[in-house]
């Protein structure tokens, strides 16, 4: 039986209020769901899973911040790395209500292999 790894909303650039780290420049808040997120990769490579299916919701809102972007982009490509198939769907916070705006990952319903090939597996 193969194993899967699930996860969402990690509404990453969710940074209300508070201070920001000195290393980084990044708000503490902001810390801790990337924290999170090295966590959940951190588990995927360990326990060597099958795949990882994100259900949406990367961000807060539809048009992040390029550094956000690059944050999130950073952790998923381990697991591509790490040749672990990953699926990617958008979730409501990922995509603009109007269908002449498009937001941070594209178009509802839109599915990304980060690594190819995974149905011929299983």
């Amino acid at each position: 039986m193969p194993k899967i790894l699930h996860f969402a909303d990690s509404h990453i650039d969710m940074a209300n209020y508070g201070q920001q780290d000195p290393e980084t420049g990044l708000p503490l808040r902001v810390m801790d769901f990337l924290k999170s997120l090295d966590e959940i990769v951190d588990s995927a490579v360990g326990e060597q899973v099958d795949c990882v299916i994100f259900a949406g919701d990367a961000y807060k809102n539809r048009d992040p911040a390029p550094t956000f972007q690059r944050e999130w982009g950073k952790r998923i490509m381990r697991l591509s790395d790490a040749q672990i198939p990953t699926i990617l769907l958008v979730g409501n916070h990922d995509v603009s209500p109007s269908p002449l705006i498009r937001g941070a990952v594209g178009r509802p319903s839109m599915i990304i292999f980060i690594y190819q090939y995974f149905i011929n597996h299983y």
